[in-house]
């Protein structure tokens, strides 16, 4: 959801920041949902394929619930990713200890203003309450490596 989609993105961006409490918004979640559904079935190749594999489409699913999710195999099968996954901000990947790091997953985020309005805020509130700071520590290989 980049600049070609900034209507959705911007929708998607202020319903988080808006926060949700049960039963308050369900309509709005649902329709926002199913617009994201509309949104990877057509930008996303791979997500497109499983769906239809299944019969499913945005034509036919009509709650959000149905919403066909992915398993987490998947993201070792194929860049499950709207539109190129060259022009990605980040990209996660899994440590391979499943299944060797042969065969490592990905995940890749074109933008990560959704991720960093859902999470930073919660960490705050919920980690940080005092408005404080926190060193962090990290042990593991160096960037090249990993």
């Amino acid at each position: 959801m980049i600049e070609e989609h900034a209507d959705l993105r911007s929708e998607v961006l202020g319903f988080i920041r808006r926060g949700m409490r049960a039963g308050q918004d369900d309509e709005g979640f649902e329709r926002l949902a199913l617009q994201v559904f509309e949104h990877q079935f057509a930008e996303n190749e791979p997500y497109r394929k499983y769906c239809e594999r299944r019969s499913l489409s945005p034509a036919v699913v009509t709650r959000w619930p149905d919403v066909p999710a992915v398993p987490t195999a998947a993201f070792k099968e194929a860049p499950l990713v709207c539109g190129d996954p060259r022009e990605s901000e980040f990209v996660f990947r899994t440590s391979g200890t499943s299944q060797g790091l042969e065969r490592r997953g990905a995940h890749y985020v074109r933008d990560v203003a959704p991720y960093r309005a859902a999470t930073l805020p919660n960490f705050q509130v919920h980690l940080l309450p005092d408005g404080g700071r926190m060193k962090m520590l990290v042990l593991g290989p160096t960037q090249d490596l990993a």
